[in-house]
């Protein structure tokens, strides 16, 4: 019911062999004038010492019946179609899973887009035998060694989720171990740029304070931490306050499939791994994007640009699995492929990214207003409760910004349009959004925090796991009489159980569970706070080991 299944897929071979089988029509090469130089401070990427927003979009190329399997090269003439589409769409990176060729980093360059590269390798490797790891390092230096000349590739991605299986069996220390290594290897021949991985939720408890960024491939379907527990941005904040800390988080995939047949249940409000309608695509993804958002993210990477056919079954047929249904352009009869609803829905969304005031944030005295936006926009607007329009100050090539007087504003929820008009003075994006003013009585219960309490790190299987969950308020004080919705996952099988009880007069719940197969399990409780219209969810998340 997860998105993505593990799949081989032979990329880094192929782009470090059959370059020259690729049509090179019309490519302009990489351009040494107006480096691009890319840095990491105060929790955000920054290109040429501006803060830069990732609005990424996941892209392969390959057109029904062909396959990176069998070695067919992408075609340039269609790409460059794709990343003008790209481009338009208001994106500006393009993230891979495996590395681009040359011919087609080159290729996003001219189109102004900037490239997340990942290297590939197979992941299905023992990640503490010597042999293996030189297998895995020989491959990322031949990437590297071609791959570092280009400038517009503003983070290498060493690793796309891990394998669960293979973290189990290597133990997670020895697995850290050899993530450290591929990213010190790339930071000795890429000096100048980022290093991370993209890494999922069955794995979060991997160690991530040797990379640049945080990077996570989540969605919302997914497993039971995220539709029973925390919630999509629950969770996010949790990874954010938790693993990424003072890094910029990515969130490298996230996207609904619309494939005829599902995969499991829809979780109410969660959509489903498959079977969803092009109308709930379009409503999932923008809801998934404005939480990463509001989860204090700064970058997104939608899954994905177009159907893959390749990714199950015949290459030439579009069979009915999940998989080939992701993208936000359907690939038919036209080689171009047909955008979806939720292609122009996103080109409107990224013209104007509103990363202040967040939703759920208490404000008081002053209200700031941040709004990232595409070169296509001349000016943004803003109004309070049906006010007067009022204009945002530029500030370097793409963010305009204020901080509005709200010191005479009621105590309440209120009321924040945002326009983003061209340079014709054409409307280009609104938005609408509530936000929380609290001069005189803020309250002053919330943040809730949970935390869980295992009494030990390790178990033997069908061994007793003891837990004790406590809920206290933002002052300290145990949260009485309050629900508590809690999930075990298991990757390894994907077996999921979940339950719910009420805490204690201190604020506590206590339960045990055992797990019957070896591997390691997530444990979530999450809470929701409620007063009038205003919720929010509130969790913690752990893992232990059952061996």
């Amino acid at each position: 019911m997860y998105k993505r299944i593990p799949i081989l897929i032979i990329v880094m071979y192929i782009f470090t062999n059959i370059a020259l089988m690729v049509d090179t029509g019309g490519v302009v090469s990489a351009e040494e004038d107006s480096r691009i130089e890319v840095k990491i401070k105060e929790g955000w990427f920054y290109v040429n010492n501006e803060r830069l927003f990732i609005k990424g979009i996941n892209y392969s190329g390959w057109r029904p019946g062909e396959s990176p399997h069998d070695l067919n090269p992408v075609n340039l003439r269609l790409a460059d179609y794709d990343f003008k589409m790209i481009k338009e769409a208001g994106f500006n990176v393009i993230r891979t899973a495996g590395g681009l060729t040359p011919e087609l980093v080159s290729l996003a360059k001219k189109h102004g887009l900037m490239v997340m590269h990942g290297i590939w390798f197979d992941k299905d490797i023992d990640y503490g035998d010597s042999h293996q790891i030189k297998y895995a390092t020989d491959m990322l230096k031949a990437d590297l060694s071609w791959s570092k000349d280009f400038d517009n590739i503003i983070c290498y991605l060493v690793m796309n989720e891990p394998s669960m299986e293979r973290v189990r069996e290597t133990g997670k220390a020895e697995s850290e171990n050899f993530l450290k290594k591929i990213t010190e290897i790339t930071k000795s021949i890429v000096a100048n740029r980022p290093v991370s991985f993209a890494n999922w939720v069955p794995l979060a408890f991997i160690e991530h304070s040797f990379l640049d960024a945080a990077c996570f491939n989540v969605y919302m379907y997914g497993p039971a931490t995220i539709t029973h527990s925390l919630g999509y941005r629950g969770y996010i904040e949790w990874l954010k306050k938790r693993t990424a800390k003072d890094k910029p988080l990515v969130i490298t995939e996230f996207g609904l499939s619309v494939s005829p047949q599902r995969v499991g249940e829809a979780i109410p409000g969660h959509y489903g791994y498959g079977g969803n309608t092009l109308e709930e695509q379009k409503e999932g993804v923008l809801k998934m994007y404005d939480d990463i958002i509001q989860a204090n993210a700064t970058g997104v990477c939608v899954f994905t640009w177009e159907d893959e056919w390749w990714m199950v079954g015949d290459k030439s047929k579009h069979d009915n699995h999940p998989e080939e249904y992701f993208g936000i352009v359907e690939l038919d009869k036209n080689p171009k492929g047909t955008p979806r609803p939720v292609y122009y829905a996103l080109k409107e969304y990224n013209q104007a990214i509103v990363i202040e005031p967040k939703k759920l944030d208490f404000y008081s005295k002053e209200l700031p207003v941040d709004v990232y936006v595409t070169d296509q926009v001349g000016l943004v607007q803003f109004r309070l409760d049906n006010g007067n329009w009022q204009d945002l100050k530029k500030e370097g090539n793409f963010w305009q910004k204020t901080i509005l007087d709200i010191s005479k504003n009621k105590d309440g929820r209120h009321t924040l349009e945002i326009r983003a008009l061209d340079k014709n003075n054409k409307s280009l994006c609104h938005k609408k959004q509530d936000i929380w003013i609290y001069n005189k009585s803020k309250p002053g219960t919330i943040p809730y925090k949970v935390e869980i309490k295992t009494d030990k790190e390790e178990y033997r299987i069908k061994e007793k796991m003891k837990l004790n969950i406590t809920v206290t308020d933002a002052q300290g004080n145990p949260v009485t009489e309050q629900p508590v919705y809690y999930s075990f996952f298991q990757p390894i099988g994907w077996e999921e159980y979940v339950s719910q009880k009420v805490t204690d007069k201190q604020g506590k719940i206590t339960t045990q569970f055992s797990a019957h197969t070896p591997g390691y399990l997530t444990i979530a409780f999450g809470v929701t706070y409620k007063d009038g219209d205003y919720e929010r969810m509130f969790g913690d998340v752990k893992t232990v080991l059952f061996k």
